[in-house]
């Protein structure tokens, strides 16, 4: 069997609020979807955050179908979890369908969940006619579909350990949106290798999602592989390597597959520095930072470009004309953008501060929530949906289009919690 792993296609994203960008995520899509075909592919695995967001729109499930239906149409079965992004937060609101099931519910592709109650985990074998479950058989091959656990990964691999039975005549790939153990900077929803290990022996590859970049572990007998995501998602994460893995399964279930990694032609990105010590006046600003841009590599596509201003002035850095700027960085380099980064007359100490990632403070944020809540005791069993509640209260308008689906959403995270800890109340008193 022939087996393409993805993550992180982040369907519906929009950088820099441009159109262009948000055409970028759905070209790499169709990209894969050929590559599949082209590969005589099986199987398609989309390890998480298929769509950037759970509520989409007509152009963004248009993106989203589009692929779907070139695959289908080829016989290539796709198989996804859900990931951070696209994770359902209503799974108690029968009046919810949640887009990535709807998908599954028509046909598009096999959306593998475990099933999660007060009594522990299950890994329901894939049922056709409800077009539900956590595990998967296509040839000879097992799926077994995690989605996102958030910083409960360890404590879920656990149970997942009881959960998982031997399958010596299958070979098996586990799906979980999740790295292993902590990359550069802040990201949650990790696990420890100790944790990933418990499955070794079930487990062939441990098909990766969420860090945005290629990686590759060596857990015990088997690997854990990550692609990255196939397009940029974050000016931020331009040097990171990304793409996605061709699996060719073995004869014998037990032996090593052939991995190979293919990159993706995702938008060019750069970060360059422009030093204005000694400009005497904000026009000199402009002009420096035209001859950088014009430094630029030449691209066949159009990059996206990040330019920091740094250096010493000899008046207020408040008073350099940015829009002039950018857009002479923009002539001079033939950029799709460019997001102008005002550092000029900083000390040293505050240039260090993006060693930090400090775009990646919601995800901190976020952390911080969840372990309040976790550590509270009477709430711990809805950790994730009141934490995924407070970040939607807290972000307000800016997290929504408009007011009232901001308030629709709260309002049905908000139901669900409370069901939620209404079940585990009732489950707590029948209980010896």
């Amino acid at each position: 069997m022939r087996i393409l792993h993805c993550a992180d296609l982040h369907l519906g994203r929009r950088p820099f609020n441009l159109e262009a960008r948000f055409d970028d995520f759905g070209r790499v899509f169709l990209h894969i979807a050929d590559r599949a075909i082209d590969l005589n592919a099986d199987i398609l695995l989309i390890a998480g955050d298929f769509f950037d967001k759970r509520d989409i729109d007509a152009a963004i499930l248009s993106q989203a179908l589009n692929g779907l239906r070139l695959l289908k149409d080829a016989g290539v079965q796709v198989a996804a979890i859900e990931g951070n992004h696209d994770k359902a937060f209503r799974r108690t609101l029968s009046t919810r369908l949640e887009w990535l099931r709807y998908l599954s519910s028509e046909g598009m592709l096999h959306l593998l969940h475990p099933s999660v109650s007060s009594s522990g985990i299950q890994l329901p074998a894939w049922d056709e006619p409800s077009r539900s479950g956590a595990i998967l058989e296509i040839g000879g091959v097992r799926l077994v579909g995690l989605g996102y656990r958030g910083a409960q990964g360890d404590a879920f691999l656990e149970q997942v350990d009881g959960a998982l039975p031997f399958a010596d005549d299958l070979f098996t790939i586990l799906m979980f949106h999740s790295g292993v153990g902590e990359p550069d900077g802040f990201i949650m929803g990790s696990v420890s290798k100790e944790a990933l290990a418990r499955l070794d022996g079930r487990v062939q590859i441990a098909a990766l999602g969420h860090w945005h970049r290629r990686r590759e572990w060596q857990i015990e007998g088997f690997k854990a592989l990550m692609p990255g995501s196939p397009e940029v998602c974050d000016i931020r994460e331009a040097e990171y390597e990304r793409g996605f893995f061709l699996i060719d399964t073995p004869d014998d279930p037990k032996g090593a597959p052939q991995i190979t990694f293919e990159k993706t032609p995702f938008r060019p990105h750069e970060r360059i520095q422009v030093n204005l010590d000694g400009c005497q006046f904000p026009s000199a600003a402009v002009s420096r930072a035209s001859e950088e841009a014009a430094k630029l590599s030449s691209y066949r596509k159009a990059p996206a470009v990040e330019l920091t201003l740094t250096g010493e002035l000899k008046f207020d850095a408040i008073d350099i004309p940015i829009d002039a700027v950018r857009q002479a960085a923009q002539e001079a380099s033939g950029a799709l953008h460019v997001e102008v980064v005002n550092r000029a007359n900083l000390p040293a100490s505050a240039m260090s501060m993006e060693s930090l990632q400090l775009h990646k403070r919601d995800e901190i944020e976020r952390q911080a929530l969840y372990d309040l809540v976790n550590e509270s005791g009477e709430y711990a069993g809805s950790a994730d949906l009141l934490t995924e509640l407070a970040v939607q209260l807290k972000d307000g308008s800016a997290a929504s289009e408009n007011e009232s689906q901001f308030t629709e959403e709260a309002i049905d995270l908000l139901i669900s919690a409370v069901k939620t800890m209404e079940s585990a109340e009732t489950d707590q008193e029948g209980s010896p």
